[in-house]
């Protein structure tokens, strides 16, 4: 276990995204929706990481969401990428899931 983010991701080819999904305690959906902001900004680091050090990204990299999420996440995640990645990082990132009930 690391919590530098260059051991977590240099030359990997999964990356588990096991992360907290509170429920929302402020905003649209307070006390109903999941709180996706960990996710979101996990998905953010990951991409500016590798928008800095592109040699240290593989060919593929396969972004597994593990945390129980609302349908639709993947595609945010995906839109995330697509924003802040740099245009030859865009295509490397596989998105899948796994959710913690399939475990």
């Amino acid at each position: 276990m690391t919590h530098k983010i260059e051991e977590a991701l240099d030359n990997v080819s999964v990356i588990f995204l096991a992360l907290p999904t509170p429920t929302k305690t402020v905003g649209e959906g307070t006390g109903r929706s999941y709180d996706l902001s960990y996710t979101e900004k996990a998905v953010a680091n990951i991409a500016n990481y590798y928008n800095k050090n592109p040699d240290k990204m593989n060919d593929q990299v396969i972004l597994v969401e593990k945390s129980t999420v609302p349908i639709g996440t993947a595609k945010m995640i995906n839109k995330i990428l697509v924003s802040i990645s740099i245009p030859e990082n865009r295509k490397k990132y596989v998105i899948t899931s796994n959710p913690e009930f399939l475990a």
